[in-house]
């Protein structure tokens, strides 16, 4: 048996960059407790730091690859650096009074 539900596949992130950080929308592919990856329309370097959040969770992560993945599709893995989840029940915790 599963610990969590599975997520639906191709569920959309809010993502920030850049300098200054722009917004943009990226879709889930994975994530688990150590890292993630996301499909983008955009490439990011190796090495650079993201900020995503969902209604599930806000992280701050580091993009460890970024793979072509057909046209305008990257995508995007990293490690997690930070982490905060949003609901008291999820992928990473659980709580109860």
């Amino acid at each position: 048996r599963r610990i969590s539900a599975r997520r639906p596949r191709q569920t959309e992130a809010v993502a920030y960059w850049g300098m200054p950080p722009q917004r943009h929308r990226v879709l889930w592919r994975d994530r688990s407790a150590g890292g993630l990856s996301v499909w983008s329309v955009q490439p990011l370097l190796v090495g650079q730091r993201m900020q995503l959040m969902d209604p599930d969770i806000h992280t701050v992560a580091e993009v460890v690859a970024c793979d072509p993945a057909g046209a305008q599709r990257w995508l995007v893995r990293a490690r997690l650096l930070t982490l905060r989840p949003i609901k008291r029940s999820s992928l990473f915790c659980a709580t109860q009074a």
